[in-house]
């Protein structure tokens, strides 16, 4: 089936729309992650080296990531004028579903290149949105969701290029590419990619000399658009941008932090992670349609590779970048000694590729439910595929409904659920839950003032988006002791509590994702 063009605009500017309300809609609702405000601060000692000559950024221990996003995020709060921090709050995760929107179009974009259907295009991009985990973080994860959405479009430049090969499609793809370097530095991956396609193009033997020379030309032309945006863009850069940039890489995959995680019902060091945790993650953690239609994908694609799959509507070249895209990052996280942990949100840059497997998957099937099963029985088979995703995507879509704002606690049925998950894996992490959580304290004790001890960052931080007046009523204690309350989101949690002493909690599934404990 042939994509048309009309069909393509219609159904982008249906996403767009759908995505515009969504975001309006529900942005207000999710708390401050652990992360947060030290990614703010970081965009605003960026942009006091860039704008203001303040050499703090120099002696940063945050240099090394790619400010890009934190710098935009921290422009738009000082033109805005915004003062009060749940209006910049607000503001940051509005802004972060507004490029996670982005992502989502241009993924429906590629996927219907790739596909060449604007229904499998739009199909992807639903499934994308209706993917709970990743859902939430498009509000408040302003490190990993824009990296992502740059990852796609950058992608969709990429595939571009290569259909035509013109010098404007090569200096947009060079520009896209500084961005996703400057927004992390495992985006030096496309640009790898990138080159790695331009030498094939060099050394195909149907590329005769001026073919060559245009190819060549047009490498030039991305590196020309490339370099210097990447450099102008990252300030850490600026003073020895190859020395400065090698060292920003070496960094990411030795970053010090040596704390726990909770992964597979044991206490696991960071540095000491398996080679599977990330896969574990993803496998956990996502539909299970999801998984078996990728893993289906991930088949049709290497026989497409191998030239043994006719019935798959997809280029070889295609199916390879891919499987590129997927496996490739995976294995360099998996076995390069990079520290891992909070899950495998570091590597959501890879789960487009697992959608763009999992539509192959599905395309792949239902063409071979027409081809090769006749009649009725086909009908049946196709009709029978599509409504088991359907039931599928329902449940996550139930779970979506009913946890608001906490889908980011979803686990499939391989575990049990979340219930199942509960005391094997981390649960609430980054302590979102507990804006919920003072939110329930506040309007249970009416007194003007509330001492509150908190076992982590995030208690405190929460008390960020809270409306001023309610947020004057919190003091928070240096311990128990001082306290009326203690909070916990249980990361780490070696006190005993007991149950009789919970004043408020907030629970999904009926587990507790943080709680408030009357101390006196």
């Amino acid at each position: 089936m042939k994509r048309n063009s009309r069909h393509v605009v219609f159904a982008a500017c249906f996403l767009v729309v759908g995505l515009l309300a969504t975001g309006l809609s529900l942005y207000r609702d999710y708390g401050v992650s652990w992360d947060e405000p030290v990614q703010r601060a970081y965009g605003e000692t960026v942009y006091a080296y860039a704008f203001d000559g303040d050499d703090a950024l120099l002696a940063d221990r945050h240099r090394v990531y790619g400010p890009v996003f934190e710098v935009l995020l921290v422009s738009l709060e000082r033109g805005l004028g915004l003062e009060d921090s749940r209006d910049v709050y607000f503001m940051r995760h509005l802004f972060t579903f507004l490029m996670f929107a982005a992502g989502i179009v241009f993924f429906f974009l590629l996927a219907a290149r790739v596909l060449r259907d604007w229904r499998m295009g739009l199909m992807g991009a639903l499934l994308f949105i209706l993917t709970p985990r990743v859902f939430a973080h498009a509000f408040y994860n302003s490190k990993d969701i824009p990296f992502m959405a740059m990852f796609v479009i950058c992608m969709y430049t990429l595939v571009a290029y290569l259909d035509r090969r013109s010098a404007w499609a090569s200096v947009l793809h060079g520009a896209c590419c500084a961005l996703l370097v400057d927004m992390r530095v495992m985006g030096i991956f496309v640009p790898v990619i990138t080159l790695g396609f331009f030498l094939g193009g060099l050394a195909a033997k149907k590329a005769e000399g001026p073919g060559r020379a245009k190819i060549a030309l047009n490498f030039g032309l991305f590196c020309s658009a490339f370099v210097p945006l990447a450099i102008l863009f990252w300030p850490t850069l600026w003073s020895n941008p190859f020395a400065n940039f090698i060292s920003a890489f070496d960094a990411m995959r030795k970053f010090s932090w040596g704390a726990t995680v909770l992964f597979m019902g044991e206490e696991v060091r960071s540095t000491e992670l398996p080679p599977h945790y990330t896969a574990v993650w993803i496998f956990i953690t996502l539909p299970i349609m999801y998984l078996l239609l990728s893993a289906t994908g991930l088949v049709a694609a290497a026989l497409r590779l191998a030239g043994r799959s006719e019935t798959l509507a997809v280029r070889r070249r295609d199916a390879l970048l891919v499987l590129i895209w997927l496996i490739v990052p995976l294995a360099f996280l998996s076995f390069s000694g990079a520290v891992l942990y909070d899950t495998w949100r570091h590597s959501f840059f890879v789960y487009p590729a697992i959608l763009m497997l999992v539509l192959i998957g599905f395309g792949w099937l239902l063409r071979i439910s027409q081809l090769r099963i006749s009649g009725v029985r086909g009908r049946v088979c196709a009709l029978s595929l599509i409504l088991l995703l359907a039931a599928n995507v329902s449940g996550a879509v139930s779970f979506m409904i009913r946890s608001h704002p906490h889908q980011n606690v979803y686990f499939n049925s391989t575990v049990g659920g979340t219930k199942g998950a509960a005391g094997n894996y981390e649960m609430d992490y980054w302590g979102l839950s507990y804006r919920d959580l003072l939110e329930s304290m506040l309007e249970k004790d009416s007194r003007a003032a509330i001492r509150v001890h908190s076992l982590n960052e995030p208690g405190y931080y929460n008390s960020f988006v809270l409306p001023p007046r309610e947020r004057a009523r919190i003091t928070y204690a240096d311990g128990v002791a001082g306290a009326d309350y203690y909070i916990t989101n249980y990361r780490w949690e070696r006190m005993s509590l007991p149950a009789e002493a919970e004043f408020a909690g907030v629970k999904v599934d009926g587990v507790t994702l943080s709680a408030a404990y009357r101390v006196r």
